[in-house]
């Protein structure tokens, strides 16, 4: 009896074995790592993202070297783990743990560059992805996909010990991601976190609910985030070039996996593409608004290169908050909007109405750009509107910033208290473009609305202006500043004894002059960030209109040829 009893409760354990076994199996390893379930490791991948661009074997054999180029700073590992080095700055480290840098690796593609990507991956699992820096969410979205992006050549020759390893990693920190990304303010990091997802979800086995998650989140974010003359609600140029290099590799792996991209993704790459050329200037380079800093020259060329539309720039892009005006080979780019919104104005700069000059393939009035290097102070102080080529009132900007840490540390020093009515009249004439704009940003500390007008003439020979300080109300009166920040490679030489005018050599021979109508014009220094080398040294004119209320300035950039000129005629 007692052996007939443990036959049956062994064939009942052998049976519920059997079912639960069969039942783990229909397991996804994504759904058991979501109840934190040990799991095995996917065997393949199904599809990878392609990157736009090639890194660079060169920049492989520093890495190969221990030396770490990031955010503008070198840092040498020696002959330790560069995970165990301490970070510069929080910019540097999340370059680290982001992995952009396997790019540059798997440029190499040679054995021994393929061997030390495999051990720099091992060294990050050992001890890396414990840093508080790897576990935020939209670094950890961009460590994915460079992952994806760069796992064929991890993968190649690679032996299976490291094999499931990766795999294994890439699944658990997909599933983290889809539990990070519900945590997540609206914002550039959440909408590259989802683009993330999305990717695991088509290039990981039994990812369906990857998927799902990401490309939802995806275009819900895309249809708050682009607008819709293409401009993005940051007001960052750089973000919709980012954003485009990030789509455009997402739609080969819907492509690749046979499956239809959702229609926000194909509408938001329709809008953007135009846009970046919006921002263009004759050189090639995008113009230096809110967070801009240098151009990736390579990077632009190759996202503009799939712009299968080809689509013309609108020139009044009203919902991004700009204006372009035309003439000859003469660009003008004007910011005539408000800035974005709290939480997405950690990169804003307080520079409205500031406006940028080129002329051919040289620029000639910029803003400072936003630096690289990681140097908080030098970020704030580019951010500051005596960065940019607009008015200043008492050495203040036309927008306050919250610098309170908890906020900074999640979102960047927010703008508060930036202007709340901006007003713009376009006028569109055969002869020349005009742009009338105004804003309140220092309505309530002086009581003073700045107006701004712009003329750009049909044939590009000459940009005039006019800046008008009008009282809403009295206040104690403060000096107001007009500054024309000037690109590097420009040369300015006064003309006359009494500061009457200034005559400005491009890089390519041709002359401009400067005149303000009964204001003397001063050449002081200045600095431009958006070097790709890092800040250079600049100038800038400079015209003082004193504490005078309701202070008025007509000015003029005009074409010069190649010779010396005389004075020209006053302003009319």
């Amino acid at each position: 009896m007692a052996g007939a009893m443990t036959e049956r409760t062994f064939s009942r354990a052998r049976l519920a074995a059997m079912f639960a076994a069969e039942a783990f199996a229909r397991w996804s390893p994504a759904r058991l790592a979501g109840l934190g379930m040990p799991f095995g490791a996917p065997e393949k991948l199904l599809a990878a993202p392609r990157p736009l661009l090639p890194g660079s074997a060169t920049a492989a054999a520093a890495l190969y070297g221990g030396a770490f180029t990031l955010a503008g700073t070198r840092v040498e590992a020696d002959s330790g783990s560069i995970f165990d080095v301490a970070a510069p700055n929080e910019d540097w480290a999340r370059a680290l743990h982001g992995f952009s840098w396997l790019a540059d690796l798997s440029a190499a593609n040679t054995a021994l560059s393929r061997a030390h990507s495999r051990t720099l991956i091992e060294q990050w699992v050992e001890t890396g992805r414990h840093h508080p820096v790897a576990q935020q969410p939209d670094v950890t979205a961009g460590r994915l996909m460079n992952w994806l992006a760069y796992a064929g050549t991890l993968l190649d020759d690679a032996e299976p010990q490291f094999r499931r390893k990766f795999l294994r990693g890439l699944m658990r920190q997909a599933v983290r991601l889809k539990h990070d990304i519900r945590r997540m303010p609206f914002g550039m990091g959440r909408v590259r976190a989802a683009i993330a997802l999305t990717e695991a979800g088509l290039c990981l086995p039994d990812s369906a609910r990857l998927l799902a998650a990401g490309s939802s989140k995806l275009a819900a974010d895309l249809r708050a985030m682009i607008l819709p003359d293409g401009g993005i609600a940051t007001r960052n140029p750089a973000d919709i070039l980012a954003l485009a290099a990030d789509i455009l590799p997402l739609r080969l792996c819907f492509i690749e996996r046979g499956l239809e991209a959702p229609r926000e993704l194909h509408t938001a790459l329709d809008r953007m593409m135009p846009a970046l050329r919006f921002f263009r200037h004759g050189d090639g380079s995008l113009a230096l608004f809110n967070g801009m800093g240098p151009t990736p020259a390579a990077l632009l060329e190759a996202v503009l290169a799939r712009d299968d539309a080809q689509g013309l720039p609108v020139l009044d892009a009203r919902f991004a908050g700009y204006q372009r005006l035309e003439g000859g080979t003469a660009i003008v780019i004007t910011d005539a909007g408000r800035p974005p919104p709290l939480a997405l104005s950690g990169e804003a700069h307080a520079g409205t109405l500031a406006f940028e000059l080129s002329a051919g393939s040289c620029r000639i009035v910029v803003n400072c750009g936003a630096p690289q290097d990681g140097h908080a102070a030098r970020r704030m102080a580019a951010r500051k509107t005596a960065a940019h080529s607009t008015v200043s009132i008492g050495e203040s900007s036309s927008a306050r910033f919250l610098t309170g840490k908890v906020m900074s540390s999640m979102l960047g020093p927010l703008m508060k208290d930036g202007p709340r009515r901006v007003n713009v009249v376009r006028e569109n004439r055969t002869s020349a473009t005009t742009v009338g704009a105004s804003h309140d940003g220092y309505a309530g500390r002086f009581g003073l609305v700045h107006e701004r007008t712009l003329v750009l003439d049909a044939l590009g020979t000459r940009l005039s202006g006019t800046d008008t300080l009008r009282p809403v109300r009295n206040k104690t009166g403060a000096d107001v500043v007009v500054a024309f920040h000037l690109h590097p490679d420009v040369r300015a030489t006064p003309v006359g004894d009494e500061g009457q005018a200034i005559l400005l050599t491009l890089p390519d021979g041709e002359r401009w002059l400067f005149a303000a109508e009964d204001h003397p014009a001063r050449i002081e220094e200045s600095i431009f960030f958006a070097g790709p080398d890092g800040a250079r040294r600049a100038e800038q004119i400079v015209v003082r209109l004193g504490r005078k209320a309701g202070a008025r300035l007509a000015w003029s950039f005009s074409r010069a040829g190649y010779e010396t000129v005389a004075l020209p005629p006053p302003l009319s």
